[in-house]
């Protein structure tokens, strides 16, 4: 992939933490992402355009036609709060509430650091704290978080116990995935639990989906519907390769350990467009990975920058 200058990079010396206005945005304008850039427990809130409470419906009030007139003739007179007034009721949609937007997922790495664990010890580790990282974190050295405005493009780089870590985040409207590269310059030294979740992230018991499966020994499928009538369902996919190392599941978990590099691809569907959302997503996902990182990071620079 091509070099550009960094002069257009928006730069922080710090972790989102939990705060979601703090994460970095990325998107396709269908799929979405949100870069929270933490160093033991990262979060990419993943968004996708489709998701919403109840299926399409009309709320158009049968008496503005009717009433609009004298809502004018009330303005024109100065009466300005008898027209606020009517207005309320005449010019709004019926009901006035609206569907509600709904995330598709939350995209949870557990980083694990120095010595590369077991399979088993990450599961552990990860069942023991749930959604909440109890543990200690790491006191990383040279830490910057960013947001590239001239590819579109965001990053996190850190140093820790002597390793450079790195991870790259891009999301393709040419591939329609949401990519991450983690790598480090130490090999076999990228090691992490990754799961899918939707819910409270303070509360491990709420968690709003309906099946999540294995794929392939190194992914895993999310599925659920949205409440209200003619509500969708939605799926979210996602695929991982390593370079080195290995990649397994285990219950609902992907484990990577002792990784040289790993590529990371999620994407979203809905029935709202896709009559089988899952293996829409899944197949997007697969497809992206087999391009690996390079292509698919400068096909998506060439799309944006156009």
């Amino acid at each position: 992939m091509k070099r550009f200058s960094t002069s257009r990079r928006v730069w922080y010396d710090q972790p989102a933490g939990s705060d979601w206005n703090r994460a970095l945005p990325l998107g396709t304008g269908r799929l979405g992402a949100m870069v929270f850039g933490n160093v033991t427990r990262e979060r990419v809130q993943l968004n996708e355009d489709s998701v919403w409470s109840g299926g399409p419906r009309n709320r158009n009030n049968p008496d503005t036609l009717r009433l609009l007139p004298e809502i004018r003739r009330l303005i024109a007179e100065g009466n300005l709060a008898r027209a606020h007034e009517l207005a309320s009721d005449a010019l709004a949609g019926t009901p006035d509430i609206m569907r509600f937007y709904e995330p598709l997922a939350d995209l949870i790495l557990t980083i694990e650091h120095g010595a590369a664990p077991t399979a088993k010890a990450s599961v552990l580790s990860q069942a023991a704290m749930g959604y909440a990282d109890d543990r200690n974190p790491p006191a990383p050295t040279f830490y910057r978080r960013w947001i590239d405005l001239e590819t579109a493009t965001a990053g996190v780089s850190y140093t820790l116990e002597g390793t450079v870590y790195q991870r790259d985040y891009l999301a393709s409207a040419v591939d329609g995935v949401v990519a991450i590269r983690f790598s480090a310059d130490r090999f076999g030294a990228v090691s992490f639990t990754l799961r899918l979740d939707r819910g409270e992230q303070d509360n491990y018991a709420i968690r709003y989906f309906d099946t999540i499966k294995t794929v392939e020994r190194r992914g895993l499928i999310l599925c659920g519907g949205t409440s209200g009538a003619g509500g969708i369902r939605f799926s979210s996919a996602v695929l991982v390769t390593v370079t080195g190392g290995s990649v397994t599941t285990v219950g609902d978990s992907v484990i990577v350990t002792g990784a040289d590099s790993v590529l990371i691809g999620t994407a979203g569907a809905s029935s709202f467009r896709e009559p089988d959302p899952s293996t829409f997503a899944l197949a997007i996902v697969r497809e992206a990975l087999k391009k690996g990182w390079d292509a698919l990071a400068a096909a998506h620079v060439a799309e944006y920058r156009a």
